[in-house]
This record gives structure tokens, sequence and C-alpha cells, in this order.
């Protein structure tokens, strides 16, 4: 929480309702009192750390105000949103994570009775599942020729680029692509989302750099549908441009990614299907340890048609139970 922050109000009384309740979630409560104030502080100490005055007895009054209030967790977030809002509050930006604040900010945003602009944030990442290790930061690897991360918005121009270079060479691959795959609106609406993603442990989609020029974009790599429980299992998608085929960029890639999904995503199954006529992918996975299961018809619908795919697996010697 923050040392001291007092704000006037118009009517002690709603105001001291509101923030009763709306900070309860968040571990504050009311720890003093006076004739013409509230303060609030941490549960079971005595100190005011924030305060709501009378408009007679604070200068300037009413609105102007935005306080930002310390969560311990996204859940009381999402709980310090909802109480103020059954209390008076209104709506000023729901509950979910700022990326263009930093990687990990979850906040929520409403509007107290008179008029400021509150806000109860969390910067820790979200609690994982069984299993799962809490990410530390947006991963970034580098190995002797490439550069392995999450994309920016910067990178728009780059991701289009390289699609758009590459589509005769993927297309054959991959399942059809939305209509706007090349334009920059979609693209900066789904690079936040892929950040959202690894925090929530739910996939992990890096775009492979020339180490040499690190703005070239030459590939993508994704762990895709990461489930914990029982299954600790994920799926693993890739693709190289074409014109950097056959000098062994995605066997490096690829080692060094699997490396990171194992000793600190944890993760104990990773599961890589190709068409049956990839023998590139075929010989790839081998290269990498994995062992094919098996072939499953109509797997997935690809360049407008159902096909076949191998299936082929790679498990973690050394997964951890947490």
């Amino acid at each position: 929480m923050i040392n001291h922050i007092s704000i006037g109000c118009n009517n002690l009384q709603v105001s001291t309702a509101f923030y009763d309740f709306a900070l309860k979630p968040l571990g504050f409560e009311r720890v003093c009192s006076g004739d013409d104030f509230s303060g609030y502080g941490r549960s079971g100490e005595s100190d005011d750390q924030f305060a709501v005055k009378r408009r007679d007895a604070f200068k300037p009054p009413g609105a102007g105000f935005h306080v930002a209030f310390t969560a311990q967790t996204r859940k009381a977030v999402d709980e310090f949103y909802r109480s103020a809002l059954n209390f008076g509050g209104r709506d000023d930006g729901e509950p979910g994570l700022r990326p263009h604040y930093g990687p990990t900010y979850y906040a929520a945003f409403v509007i107290d009775p008179d008029g400021h602009r509150i806000e109860a944030v969390c910067h820790h990442h979200e609690q994982t599942a069984e299993g799962a290790l809490k990410p530390k930061s947006n991963p970034r690897i580098q190995t002797e020729r490439l550069i392995l991360r999450l994309p920016a918005v910067s990178d728009v121009s780059e991701i289009i680029n390289y699609f758009r270079n590459n589509d005769a060479h993927l297309s054959p691959f991959d399942p059809k692509k939305p209509d706007d795959f090349y334009t920059e609106e979609y693209w900066r609406s789904r690079i936040p989302k892929h950040s959202e993603e690894f925090l929530e442990d739910r996939a992990l989609r890096l775009y492979l750099f020339n180490k040499r020029d690190d703005r070239e974009i030459i590939g993508s790599l994704e762990f895709s549908q990461i489930s914990r429980g029982p299954f600790q299992a994920c799926y693993l998608g890739y693709g190289l441009a074409e014109k950097n085929q056959g000098r062994g960029l995605m066997f490096e890639a690829l080692s060094a990614a699997i490396g990171l999904a194992f000793n600190e995503l944890n993760i104990h199954r990773v599961m890589a299907n190709h068409l049956p006529d990839n023998g590139r992918s075929e010989r790839l996975l081998q290269r990498l340890g994995f062992q094919r299961e098996g072939v499953a018809k109509d797997y997935l619908r690809i360049n407008g048609g159902w096909r076949d795919h191998v299936l082929n697996s790679l498990h973690n010697p050394d997964w951890r139970q947490l």
C-alpha cells in the first residue's frame, strides 16, 4: 500500500461505507475515525495510510485524485472490483493484465462516489497450477546463431514480412489463417495476448531472430495448450523461413527451447505431430529424441482438407513434483 494519502469527500458516511467494503478484499480496514475523517491501514495495524476527509476539512475537496492500492493476489484485485461496484463505485477498467505498464501488471480501476480514480494492482505472477513453476520474467534465449523471445509491438512489420514472404512455404502445413492475418491491426491485438498466455501458464510463443541482425525474424515456435494436473504436457509447433532451411537452425532453436520448457516450465511431456510426407520434420524430431507413437487419421484440417498426422512425444526425465 502507499505510505499515506488523504482525499476529500462530499459525504463522509457514503465514502466510509464504500471504502469499508472495497478495501476489505485487499487486506485493509478502517483503523481510526473521527468527526471529519476515516483512516485505513493494514488489518491488525494501528497506523492509517489512507484517509478520506469531509469536504469542509480538506482542501481542495472533491474529484481529481488517483490512488493505487497494492493487492497481494489477482483474486484480490477481482474481489476489490466487484465490491467497489456493489457499493457505489463506477467501472473505469475491469480486472486484467496491462502489458503496457509491465508484463505482470494486473489491475482494476473504479471511480469512487466522489469521482476519484481508485486502482488495485497486483505485480505478482498468477498462482500456477500443480506442477508448474512460476515464470520469473519474459523468456529470452540466446544460442550460437539465434535470439528466441516473445514478440513486441515494435516487431509487427517484421512478423508480417516473415509470414507473407513464406506463405507458399508454410501454408501446406498450417491451418487456414484469419482474413486479417496480414494486417497490423491483427498483430497489434495479438501480440499482448502472447505475454498473457505465458504469464497465465497457457502457452509460450517465441520468435526466432537472426543474431547478426536482431530485427530479422526467420522463424517461430510455440508450446501451446499447456495442461497441468495429471497430464503436465503441451503441444509443440514450429516453422522456419524457406531460405534458412537445411542449416540446422531449427534444431538449434528447439534444443534450447525444449530445455527451457523442461527445466523452467517443468513440462513433463511435449507432443509434436507432423504430416506423413513431411520428412524434414520427421528427421528433426528424431534427432531431438522424440519417439513416434502412431498415426492419427483425419487429425487436423490443413490447407483446406482433413489430414492424417504422425504423433510423436518427448518426455522430461527430470520432471519435479512441486
